[in-house]
């Protein structure tokens, strides 16, 4: 697999830099984004806001369990499970990556990550995006 940084927006990575936020996916890409991400904070004295977000299937599946007549506290449950698999591999992740002198973070969102990534990527001075072969970050950020 090969790996290549880009800046999509065309602009250099701030010199000044505090934080930077990389979103995961769990694929080997974000991992070797947030392995950059990491490189980078080290030489900038910079954070690292690893970030997850989770979504339950958007078909009708739990629409349809909810009809059928369960009650919202198993429905409930389903996310809680979600949101708990999505913590423990996050915490795995950030474990594995850790280094001493760099603080880093997991931040764990539930909704659409091409709603939830922009706006959180507000907040930070850098996105590092791990990409698979066959997307763009133009589509979801610019």
């Amino acid at each position: 697999m090969r790996y290549v940084c880009t800046v999509e927006n065309g602009r250099e990575i701030p010199p000044s830099m505090r934080r930077i936020l990389v979103p995961v996916d769990f694929s080997e890409a974000s991992s070797a984004a947030l392995e950059y991400a990491i490189d980078l904070a080290e030489s900038h004295h910079a954070s690292v806001d690893v970030l997850h977000v989770w979504d339950l299937p958007p078909y009708t599946a739990v629409a349809k369990y909810r009809a059928e007549g369960a009650p919202r506290s198993e429905t409930e449950s389903l996310s809680t499970h979600v949101h708990d698999l999505a913590t423990e591999r996050l915490d795995e992740l950030i474990t594995r990556a850790r280094r001493p002198g760099v603080d880093v973070v997991g931040v764990i969102e539930s909704g659409d990550p091409v709603v939830v990534i922009p706006r959180l990527a507000q907040q930070f001075d850098l996105l590092v995006l791990g990409a698979h072969d066959d997307f763009s970050a133009k589509g979801l950020l610019f």
